[in-house]
């Protein structure tokens, strides 16, 4: 059989369910990643020969891609529904490193303006650039020196000045897809209209209360169904240089224990607080992310 398509229509747009539609789609996942997660027992198929286009929810489309000599049934039935919830926890958790949040973007359909809190030399910000096709990067960085900073990353401000220079002329290649926003993070959020955000990236002051006033700043931005994410989920105390002793087996006595890094307690609390699933990256210096609810 060539170029069979699964369809299935109807249900109702504000329900649980997706429908299967054919639709082209550049952004396109193996099956088979979305099978080990149970949402299409019904199918079955060779494991490379279909595509899940994601670009649009509440539409989301299988379709076949077959050669000649290849098989493809439905076993059980001809409509496949699909649960919302499942189908965006098999998107997300098949990050496996925070360079690739690009990809992911895409996949998600989340090509509009995103921003970055904490960008210092451009590293990450490329790294998105290269790979993500959205409009625009807002890059949000007081760089400067800050006393409340305790970590090793508070340069000095001669220090700073030449992060700062380095990271204009590293993403001056992206042009006027690169918007410099050159201010403390709750001042620069109060100037973003809220629900404008396609993603937002957290990843600078790492102290227990800036996270969650990083957090309670910069999620009224983000529009409903768009990706809120961070780097350095994890808690720890800091050594005499102020860098994290990872410690698996560290739990904090008190949240004010946590000046340096306190990432994990602030995310965990404020994603149980929206009753969201939160996903991580199997990292050493793990990334932290979830989806607004729509």
């Amino acid at each position: 059989m060539l170029g069979v398509d699964v369809l299935a229509r109807g249900l109702e747009s504000s329900g649980s369910k997706l429908c299967v539609v054919p639709i082209h789609s550049s952004h396109a996942a193996p099956l088979y990643e979305i099978f080990h997660f149970g949402l299409a027992r019904a199918l079955e198929w060779p494991s490379d020969a279909c595509r899940l286009a994601r670009d649009t929810l509440p539409l989301v489309a299988f379709r076949a891609l077959l050669g000649p000599s290849q098989e493809f049934s439905l076993t059980r039935q001809r409509a496949l529904t699909i649960d919302r919830e499942s189908l965006e926890a098999a998107v997300l958790v098949r990050l496996d490193e925070r360079n690739s949040i690009g990809r992911l973007l895409n996949e998600l359909g989340l090509v509009g303006v995103g921003a970055e809190i904490g960008a210092l030399r451009g590293d990450f910000s490329e790294e998105i650039l290269r790979v993500w096709t959205g409009k625009k990067l807002l890059l949000v960085d007081a760089w400067r020196h800050l006393s409340d900073y305790l970590d090793s990353w508070n340069f000095s401000d001669e220090e700073m000045e030449e992060h700062y220079r380095f990271a204009k002329k590293r993403l001056a290649p992206f042009g006027d897809r690169v918007s410099i926003i050159r201010e403390l993070s709750d001042r620069a959020a109060i100037t973003i209209q809220d629900e404008s955000l396609d993603f937002i990236y957290i990843d600078a002051n790492h102290s227990y209360a800036a996270v969650r006033k990083d957090l309670e700043s910069w999620y009224p931005k983000l529009r409903p169904g768009g990706l809120m994410s961070g780097h350095d989920y994890f808690d720890a105390q800091a050594d005499a240089d102020l860098e994290p002793i990872l410690a698996s087996s560290f739990v904090a006595a008190s949240k004010n224990e946590l000046t340096s890094y306190g990432v994990k307690s602030a995310v965990d609390e404020f994603a149980e607080r929206l009753g969201v699933k939160l996903f991580v990256t199997p990292e050493t210096f793990p990334t932290w992310l979830f989806l607004k609810p729509k």
